[in-house]
């Protein structure tokens, strides 16, 4: 039987020399929420693009979600439901199965705030996270490029990079440290207990095997 030891490193994470950490997802929803709130105060006609980002980071790190190239299809209004008060993401067709994942707390609040934009710019759009523009019709334009933004958000953290993936993985082990199973967390996250023991599990060494099971006391 395998024994396996928690490890917070994934393997993106060691191959890439980034690992996030909890300050770092702090520091990014501050910088990306202080920067929008500035830009809104100032007047700024485009404040709401970079509030956009600053709730899409708190989505996707409150989900658990695979980001895609694009975040087309990413988050609809209607994906989002709660049931028994838990909040859940319906996810169709990633990786080819279909699954519920669970929105832990805090994901109601990025959620909340970005549909209150939208009604603040009466876009009537599908997309959870769209463009908001008074003049161009109610079904709302291309889904935002968050491209600038993530750079800036980089140099100001002095990260050499930040995989959006890599906020799933924080995701993952979030919910291994709150004391989720793997069986669990597979099916929360739409992945299999294989993936995620040969990704955020480590091996333990032989010699500390036989130092645990020495200490076993059975009868």
């Amino acid at each position: 039987i395998p024994i396996f030891s928690y490890d917070l490193a994934t393997s993106r994470a060691s191959k890439e020399g980034v690992e996030l950490t909890k300050e770092n997802i702090q520091d990014a929803l501050k910088f990306t929420k202080d920067g929008a709130m500035k830009f809104k105060d100032e007047g700024h006609s485009l404040w709401h693009i970079y509030y956009q980002y600053h709730l899409y980071l708190g989505m996707c790190i409150t989900s658990g979600v695979r980001p895609p190239a694009t975040i087309k299809n990413h988050f609809q209004d209607d994906h989002y439901f709660e049931l028994d008060g838990v909040g859940y993401l319906k996810r169709e067709g990633m990786k080819g199965i279909n699954y519920n994942a669970l929105c832990i707390e805090g994901f109601k609040h990025y959620y909340d705030e970005a549909i209150k934009l939208k009604k603040e710019f009466d876009i009537k759009s599908p997309y959870t996270i769209c463009h908001l523009s008074n003049g161009r019709g109610t079904k709302g334009l291309p889904i935002l490029d968050f491209r600038r933004q993530r750079q800036q958000l980089l140099k100001a953290l002095e990260l050499p990079k930040m995989p959006h993936y890599e906020f799933r993985d924080y995701y993952i082990s979030e919910l291994l440290d709150s004391g989720y199973d793997t069986l669990q967390i597979s099916r929360i996250a739409g992945t299999s207990v294989a993936m995620i023991e040969r990704i955020y599990y480590r091996k333990e060494l032989k010699s500390d095997i036989r130092k645990k099971m020495a200490k076993v006391k059975i009868i």
